[in-house]
């Protein structure tokens, strides 16, 4: 039985649906299950209810019954719905914390205004959340009111009628190896329960074989000098493509931002994938996001997961023609020279 008295927790990673299918939370899940290992979590909090995939707003809202913390994961495919749902629980339960994380939300030197055009938000997490959470979550056990109490946590940003309070940027994470998994540590048991329960989609699963990159594109969250050092978690990645074929999970996404620039370990992982899916059928197909300017490289690791039918094709990095634009976002596209060999290279693979 659930103790009453623990405070309740709601996440929200909402997702489009595309075919009957949706992603598993992995942003969300990585962060709370950092939280779940902790004693102090376990002891004096609850979650209640794991929010995955597109409702309309009012059927999302109606299933929110007394809260105390609401923990968004903001994208731009979402947050639009995402400010609806805060906004409209925060007039029904005033005292309750709104927390914004992810990726659309401004950062500190950049949401000056943010909290006058967004009051349903009580504090933003910047970057990586897994630290910065745990923080809030102490605070919270003390909270009576008082926003004061969440001043000063590293990676966030508080608001305080309607002024934002940054606070420094916290350091990153040493490493994303030794850090808990959302498939591994039973937290998406959550998520497949609930949705065998309902009956309803198949599940697309994201894991991050590496985390960083070494490009700084203006417009891309992870271009951010925060993320330049790149971390790995292979050893940890094989393990959750095991979970993921044991569970039947047709579709993975890998967050890798440059699949092919640790060559090996990335050969390595995709020879892995290929055995899982000779001795299961699963996963069915793999999706990575290619390294720029390494065409051999790449072409080898793409022929090794065509072959097994877990992708199909090559996609070459050609963000603009206009030297304009790629000066405004700080990005260099291969020479034409070097780009007609690749697309050569490609063409004679078929």
């Amino acid at each position: 039985m659930m103790n009453s008295s623990k405070k309740k927790i709601f996440l929200f990673e909402l997702s489009d649906i595309f075919d009957g299918q949706v992603y598993l939370p992995y942003s969300s899940g990585v962060v709370w299950s950092y939280l779940n290992q902790k004693d102090f979590i376990k002891k004096n909090y609850e979650l209640k209810d794991w929010f995955f995939a597109r409702e309309k707003s009012d059927s999302i809202i109606k299933k929110i019954k007394d809260p105390d913390i609401l923990l968004f994961s903001c994208f731009m495919w979402n947050w639009s719905l995402n400010c609806e749902i805060a906004k409209e629980i925060k007039k029904k339960y005033p005292q309750v914390i709104v927390i914004f994380g992810g990726q659309h939300q401004p950062l500190q030197e950049k949401n000056k205004n943010f909290f006058k055009e967004h009051p349903f938000v009580d504090i933003l997490s910047h970057h990586e959340g897994e630290l910065t959470v745990e923080e809030i979550l102490r605070r919270a056990l003390e909270y009576k009111g008082d926003k004061k109490i969440f001043r000063d946590i590293n990676g966030s940003t508080l608001n305080l009628e309607q002024i934002a309070y940054p606070a420094p940027p916290r350091k990153r994470m040493t490493s994303i190896e030794d850090q808990p998994s959302p498939f591994l540590d039973g937290s998406f048991d959550f998520i497949v329960k609930k949705n065998q329960a309902e009956n309803k989609y198949n599940l697309h699963a994201t894991v991050e074989s590496a985390r960083g990159c070494p490009f700084g594109c203006a417009f891309c969250e992870i271009g951010d000098k925060y993320y330049q050092k790149i971390k790995t978690s292979y050893s940890k990645t094989k393990k959750e493509i095991d979970w993921i074929s044991n569970n039947k999970i047709e579709y993975v996404t890998d967050a890798n931002s440059n699949y092919g620039i640790l060559f090996d370990d990335d050969y390595d992982l995709a020879k892995y994938v290929c055995q899982k899916k000779a001795k299961t059928g699963y996963p069915k197909a793999y999706r990575v996001t290619w390294a720029k300017g390494q065409a051999d490289k790449v072409l080898k690791i793409a022929k090794l997961l065509e072959k097994y039918d877990l992708q199909k094709g090559m996609t070459i990095a050609l963000q603009s023609m206009s030297q304009t634009v790629l000066d405004i976002i700080k990005r260099k596209n291969v020479s034409e020279g070097k780009l007609q060999d690749f697309i050569s290279k490609y063409e004679k693979e078929n």
